[in-house]
Formats: C-alpha cells, structure tokens, sequence
C-alpha cells in the first residue's frame, strides 16, 4: 500500500495541477467586496477594471497600478504580487517531455491551489515569527520559518532578507553544510543584495574551517561523516575548496576573492599537487595584481615550477617559466625579499642552472653514443664553458679533448643505394647548410 501510495502521488499533482490551469481553481483575492447577491465589485474585479482599466498606468517589472488603490494588476485587472514577467516564447516547454507543462509552473500552481500560493501578508507574519525565534537562539526553527517567509513571497525585498536569514540561522546552529547551501541559493538570486559580503564571508569561514579539520584528521573522500554536524557527508576537503571556487565566480571583485584563490593554491601546494598550485597561483598573479599575497605567490609559485620539472628528458617549460619568475620577483620585490627568501630565489637559480647542464650534458652523451660529434661537440662546450669548474665541466673538458679529431657525422650506410635516387629541395638545402656550418667551424 506504501509503494502505490507513492507512485500515485505524482500523477495525482499533476493531474490537479492540470485541473487548476484549465478551470482556475485560485480564490478570489480577500480584499474584495462582496455584493449582495454574492458577485464582487472591488479592486480586481472585472466591473471595477472596466471602469479604471483608462486611468491605469503600467509600470515595468511591476504590472498596471491605479491612482489610490493600493498594489498592481495584470491587464485583466487581477491583483498580482510577483513582478510581471517578460512576454516572450519558452523555449524550455516546448522541449520538455510533456510539451507545455514545466515542472516548476506546475507545482506553483498546486501549491497556489492548496492556499500556500505569494501571500505577502503571510510572509511577513511568517519573516516576523522567524525573527522571534531567531532572537530566542532557536536558530534550526527560525531557518525553517524564514525560508516558509522566502516561498510566500517570491521577488519581494522581504524574500531577499529571509533567504539570507536562512544561511545565518544554520550557520549559527553550527549545521554549516545547510548553511552553505543556503548562501549559494541566495547569493545566486540577489548577487547584487546588501548582504553579499557577509554571506560570502560566512561560506569563507566555512570552508576554512572544513580545509583545516580535513587537514588535521584526513579521510577517504568516500568515507561517510555520520556524526559531525559543522561537515558534510561526504568529501570534506573537495567541499571546501568547490566553496573557494564559488566565492570566485560569485563575487570576483570582492574581498574574499584573492584569499579563497590563495587558500585553493597553498592547499593544493601542501598535497604536493604542484601542477594545479601552480595554476592556481598563476592566476593571483595576473588577475590580481593589487592582493596581499603577490609575494607569496610569486614565492610559492618559482617552488611549484622547479618541483613539477621531470627532469632532462621531458619539457624544459618549467625552467625557463622559473628563470623568467626570478626576474619578475628580483624587479618586482626587490626591496621586500628578506635574506631568507634571497637565499631561497638564489638555490632555485642554481638549481635551474644545475639542470640546464644536466639538459646539455644529456643531449651531448646522445649524439656521442650515435658518433654524431658535431653535434656533441656543441653541447658539451656549452657545459664546459658554463660549468668549468665543476665535476661535470671537467669531463666535458676531457671528451671535447677525445673526439676533436671525428668527424661531425657517421659514415652514410648504402650511399651507393641513396645515390641512385634524386634529392628532393629540402634534403639538399638541409645539405648545404651542413657544409656552411662545417666551413664556418
């Protein structure tokens, strides 16, 4: 009996949702009056619209008001409370899976049948209740009246204060995973509202406070939280730092954006996840050139670029990004860099000079081993001259001194078979540049 009653249910509002657009089941509005003979004559009316339908004045986004009579109306002359929406085709019905019929109308339209339809006389009683409860420190209850208050009376200035109310009421109860959502849902409806810095300050002492204890007691991102109330079920870290990245794009401009940036990056930079510390750094940099933690983004960033470099047989980008990020920091910091930091900027220099010759010496022992002398001939003076003094600039020495006499290439195999056969442009200009280069030598 459960199960049926459960699949019974959503055929049941739908079909009332039907009924309600093809009969209109709201009730009249109770402010009207009603005539003796049980018709109405008041504002809202159609008697009353046909007699001040001429003087009406529209007003956009709000609908058609009326010299001394409170509210506004739509072109029927009924009373309206939400703002007028724009006139145009939906595209989201006519793609939708039962044509015409959007989910969410629907439902308005069942809760408008059942009398919990816009009230704002509702809300406000609701926005008022919730507030005592709110000042009596029952923060769970007054969360749920406020958000009661926020669906009575969509778009008004009351629902933007209880969607926020919402949030503060979860966050004080210390529920803060709900308190989260609750600061999504309204900075996403009103990112322009008076309450949005101390919204986005509570969902960033939010995901501090979650970044911090998954730092200190570190899981599984799978393993379930059944007991603690301040984090979410699942993943605690992940949700901290999807909260540093909706901080971002919610208020870019905003206080908060340059600290949940740098808190994503240095949190990624302890995992030892470098590439995206890395990223995550090099946007500060750019995008936020007037933050507090340039310095240590530019620090923290040459670390990332030196310990993501795989060594001399993969890409040389990170070195040459960290020599260009020591003068950057040298031009740009100069004056703050303490001894301590100079000392870090000049061991990162000497590393990067440490693997360019380790990237020479390597090139230079491959064309050794294939008896291309040339060619390995350049790459170990490159290392001689840079590094005379030390262990590997000595034995560049020793073989420059061991093939001066080979020749640059290996004897062409078969050339009696490659002879038979004309050269084309490119193999023969790539010939002649070959001779230049061993005239020049």
């Amino acid at each position: 009996m459960a199960l049926y009653r459960l699949l019974i249910a959503p055929i049941a509002l739908t079909a009332l949702a039907f009924l309600m657009g093809c009969t209109g089941l709201s009730r009249p509005p109770e402010h009207l009056v009603r005539n003796p003979n049980g018709t109405y004559s008041g504002p809202g009316s159609p008697k009353w619209w046909n007699e001040n339908k001429s003087r009406a004045e529209f007003v956009v986004g709000e609908g058609f008001r009326v010299h001394g009579v409170p509210g506004f109306f739509d072109d029927n002359g009924r009373p309206i409370s939400d703002p007028v929406a724009p006139i145009g085709h939906d595209e989201s019905k006519k793609d939708s899976l039962l044509g015409s019929v959007v989910p969410e109308e629907a439902y308005s339209k069942f809760k408008t049948a059942i009398g919990q339809g816009p009230n704002a006389d509702a809300a406000r009683d609701m926005f008022t209740e919730a507030h005592k409860l709110y000042g009596q420190k029952k923060y769970v209850s007054a969360a749920k009246m406020f958000q009661k208050a926020a669906d009575r009376w969509p778009g008004s200035d009351l629902q933007e204060e209880a969607m926020f109310m919402v949030g503060e009421g979860y966050f004080f109860a210390d529920k803060y995973d709900d308190a989260n959502d609750a600061y999504e849902a309204f900075v996403k409806k009103y990112s322009g509202s008076k309450f949005l810095d101390t919204a986005i300050s509570r969902q960033w002492m939010i995901a501090r406070y979650w970044q911090q204890t998954a730092e200190q007691d570190p899981e599984w991102p799978t393993t379930p939280n059944l007991f603690d109330k301040t984090r979410p079920r699942f993943d605690t870290h992940g949700r901290a730092l999807k909260i540093y990245d909706n901080i971002r794009m919610n208020d870019p401009t905003g206080p908060w954006s340059d600290e949940a940036l740098m808190a994503t990056a240095t949190s990624h930079f302890s995992r030892g996840r470098y590439e995206d510390a890395d990223y995550h750094f090099g946007i500060l940099r750019r995008e936020y050139p007037k933050s507090e933690h340039q310095l240590m983004a530019h620090l923290l960033g040459l670390q990332c670029k030196i310990r993501k470099y795989q060594g001399p047989e993969y890409d040389p980008a990170p070195l040459e990004e960290a020599e260009q990020l020591i003068k950057q920091l040298k031009l740009q910091f100069g004056a703050q860099l303490d001894e301590e930091d100079r000392q870090r900027v000049d061991v990162i220099a000497a590393q990067i000079a440490h693997h360019r010759a380790l990237r020479d010496w390597h090139m230079a022992q491959y064309y050794d081993k294939s008896d291309h002398f040339g060619a390995a001939r350049f790459y170990y003076a490159r290392v001689a001259n840079n590094f005379p003094s030390t262990k590997m600039g000595q034995s560049a020495q020793d073989r420059l001194a061991e093939i001066s006499g080979r020749p640059d290439s290996p004897p062409e195999r078969l050339s009696w078979l490659i002879e038979m056969f004309p050269e084309d442009r490119e193999r023969t200009e790539m010939n002649i540049k070959t001779a230049d280069q061993s005239v020049l030598r």
